[in-house]
């Protein structure tokens, strides 16, 4: 499924995770070391791409325009 990404974090403590916020309201916890293959239609890709989101949090009420790692983890 295709989301319309607003905005991105990167975790300061984890170089692996980083979060997604989307204009439906998403927040995505993702991984960039996933090794999921993502489910997207055929179209002459010689690239195997991968789906990163490891978990999704309650959705919001309208669109996600910032996310940020707490400093007190």
């Amino acid at each position: 499924t295709t989301i319309g990404v607003t905005s991105i974090a990167l975790s300061p403590w984890d170089l692996d995770t980083f979060l997604v916020g989307s204009e439906g309201g998403l927040v995505l916890k993702c991984s960039f070391s996933s090794e999921t293959v993502a489910t997207v239609p055929p179209d002459g890709e010689s690239v195997t791409l991968r789906a990163p989101v490891q978990f999704s949090f309650s959705p919001r009420g309208g669109p996600v325009h910032s996310v940020h790692f707490s400093p007190f983890h």
